[in-house]
């Protein structure tokens, strides 16, 4: 029965007409589409030269944006030498003593990195806006608050490495002023270093202080334990005088037998040895370590302890001699602005009229030859 009705369907004559009618209409003549462009052209070159236009008009009058960069590279040895002083003291300290001091060894990587987070905080980009040149290229009347802080990050970009070493980082400031521009680059690199000084001057003051204090510490135990030992000496031969005045012993006696017994370690047989040797004897002694124990350069150790303490207390930093990092490029007033990109943006205004002004007079067309068919 489909068979059938197949071949009706194609033995039809007005089947046949109506089915090729619909496909002329379904159709899509590539002449007919060029001639209907041809004959919309004025139309299609308005659209675009509108499009053109207001390219033009949006680029001129749009705010112009001007870059300034400066670059930076980690610090020589050179630039660091005053804060490897402390280093230096150290090293010296363990050739001429034992005491173990615990130090960490300033190195311009170190630095360089410590100058890296403080060009990456926030309380530095804060003290920033605090500067006359910030204030006077970015506080505006009315902002502040959370839109000063976008202006902020939107004016001032730090480009660090996130892999391999730690090298070259870029300073990237952005105004419509080129003078501001270049102003705001270097005065943000300049606090950067700034604090980052006094950071490493301070931490540095803070270690020679608590190495001066550890020596006076080393040095007060050991003339104390000095003047100790001195004490329980006097003590004994004290003891010792006692008992030999008290037998009216004033000179040595039995020689012989007190050097055997000077090996003893008892009390008892230590005052024995003592009083014999006499009274006379024993208060020389007296007399010897009260004479020693007034001075205190028999104390052990402590002539080196006082030399470490005087160098350690002759030690000072010259602030203005300590580069935290180098500035390879100085921030320079950039003479081509980075937006708006003019020519892009009017090429790009042209192309979009023009596609849109090909669109519109297709669908045009295409809407008068439907209502055309309809009225046929």
């Amino acid at each position: 029965m489909r068979s059938t009705r197949r071949r009706t369907i194609r033995n039809d004559p007005v089947s046949q007409e109506s089915q090729i009618n619909q496909y002329n209409d379904d159709e899509i003549d590539l002449f007919e589409l060029i001639e209907t462009l041809w004959n919309e052209k004025l139309l299609i070159i308005v659209i675009t030269a509108v499009f053109a236009v207001s390219g033009i008009s949006y680029s001129l009058l749009a705010t112009p944006e001007y870059q300034a960069t400066s670059t930076l590279l980690p610090p020589t040895q050179k630039d660091i030498a005053e804060l490897t002083k402390a280093d230096n003291l150290a090293f010296a300290e363990s050739t001429t003593t034992t005491t173990t001091t615990t130090t960490t060894t300033t190195t311009t990587t170190n630095v360089y990195e410590l100058f890296a987070r403080v060009l990456n905080s926030n309380n530095l980009k804060m003290l920033f806006l605090e500067t006359p040149q910030a204030q006077a290229a970015l506080v505006q009347e009315g902002v502040t608050g959370e839109k000063l802080w976008k202006a902020v990050n939107k004016a001032v970009k730090v480009n660090i490495p996130t892999q391999g070493a730690l090298e070259k980082i870029d300073v990237i400031a952005s105004h419509f002023d080129p003078q501001q521009a270049a102003s705001l680059a270097n005065v943000f690199v300049g606090l950067a270093m700034t604090v980052t000084r006094e950071q490493l001057v301070s931490d540095f003051k803070e270690g020679l202080s608590q190495r001066i204090s550890a020596v006076r510490g080393q040095i007060a135990s050991r003339e104390a334990t000095y003047v100790q030992n001195i004490e329980s000496e006097l003590l004994k031969l004290q003891s010792a005088l006692n008992i030999a005045r008290k037998i009216n012993q004033t000179t040595p006696i039995d020689v012989q037998q007190l050097t055997e017994e000077s090996s003893t370690t008892l009390m008892v047989d230590e005052l024995r040895r003592l009083y014999r040797l006499g009274s006379n004897a024993l208060e020389a002694e007296i007399a010897m370590l009260n004479e020693r124990k007034k001075s205190k350069d028999l104390v052990p150790g402590l002539s080196d302890l006082q030399q470490q303490l005087a160098l350690l207390e002759a030690t000072s930093i010259d602030a203005e001699r300590v580069y935290p990092a180098q500035v390879d490029l100085v921030a320079m007033v950039p003479e081509s602005r980075v937006k708006p990109k003019r020519t892009l943006i009017v090429a790009l205004a042209i192309v979009l009229g023009g596609m849109i002004g090909v669109v519109f007079v297709l669908i045009r067309q295409a809407v008068r030859n439907r209502q055309a068919r309809a009225a046929a």
